[in-house]
């Protein structure tokens, strides 16, 4: 029992730790995780939903789901969106909220969203105290329950075929349940799209993340759209590589898969993660539905 313990502890809290954001192989999808700016910036209502089963080949490995929708309000100016993540860590829980607001400026070519993120983020450690102190005499001032808030900015430059986004969703540094010091992440990330024809849409998207005390985190990401039906893509990164697919119900509607593998040597034990996405988006220019979400 305690090594099976000290494997979850020493795997995936190592992987906590060095990236306390949620990190998903869709991260196009649900950038307003990282980057508060980019609330409303479709002109109407856009929500979405991952779930992510991370490591299949490893038990109890994380499991994570984020919701997030948000909109402009009536000024066009001002924005707001809503975003609720949940990761299933065991032997730790986290359930988070995020209000996410951003101010648009406009220019003749291009517009500019900034935007700030108020989180708050509810911690539960199911180890009980003898379990910690089996493992490591080190792990005693540890909190069965925490309540975290904490404060983000960002900014976002886009028009119909491109974006740059910078930001740290996540400023305040705190320690967890375990007591393992939490990090302060920014983000850079960018994309273009081009439309060929009606039936074939291409796109290219770059994230990247650091923290002072952690490894440069990037991700390279390629994906087309064939018979204005089927987005595929693949993904490459310091961190894991996959490939993944999105079908277009109808201009509102999508759906879409994605299967990738730690490019790490050592994890290859870890085995597969698998995530399923949905998207809604309302808009009155169909042509924008295709390419302005990169």
């Amino acid at each position: 029992m305690n090594r099976i313990l000290i494997l979850i502890l020493s795997i995936t809290f190592l992987q906590v730790r060095s990236q306390t954001e949620v990190y998903t192989s869709n991260w196009i999808t649900g950038m307003m995780e990282y980057n508060p700016a980019v609330a409303g910036k479709s002109l109407d209502l856009s929500a979405a939903a991952i779930f992510r089963n991370q490591w299949t080949g490893f038990d109890g490995a994380p499991a994570i789901q984020l919701l997030q929708a948000h909109k402009p309000m009536l000024s066009r100016r001002l924005s707001y969106g809503l975003g609720v993540r949940s990761v299933f860590a065991r032997p730790v829980t986290s359930v988070g909220l995020d209000a996410n607001f951003a101010y648009r400026l406009r220019f003749p070519s291009f517009q500019v969203h900034m935007g700030t993120k108020l989180s708050g983020t509810f911690e539960n450690n199911s180890l009980t105290d003898t379990q910690l102190q089996e493992l490591d005499p080190a792990w005693q001032n540890y909190q069965g329950k925490k309540l975290i808030p904490n404060v983000g900015f960002g900014v976002y430059v886009f028009n119909d075929n491109y974006y740059i986004g910078l930001s740290t969703p996540r400023m305040i540094r705190h320690r967890n349940v375990l007591g393992m010091e939490s990090l302060s992440w920014y983000y850079l990330s960018a994309g273009y799209a081009e439309t060929v024809s009606n039936a074939f849409r291409y796109r290219f998207a770059f994230f990247s993340g650091w923290d002072t005390q952690s490894p440069l985190l990037l991700d390279f990401n390629a994906s087309a759209l064939f018979g204005g039906k089927l987005w595929v893509g693949t993904h490459y990164g310091t961190q894991q590589y996959g490939l993944y697919f999105q079908y277009v119900i109808s201009p509102q509607y999508y759906v879409g898969y994605s299967v990738d593998v730690m490019n790490r040597y050592n994890y290859a034990m870890l085995g597969t993660s698998h995530e399923i996405t949905f998207r809604y988006e309302v808009s009155k220019n169909r042509r924008r539905v295709y390419t302005y979400h990169l």
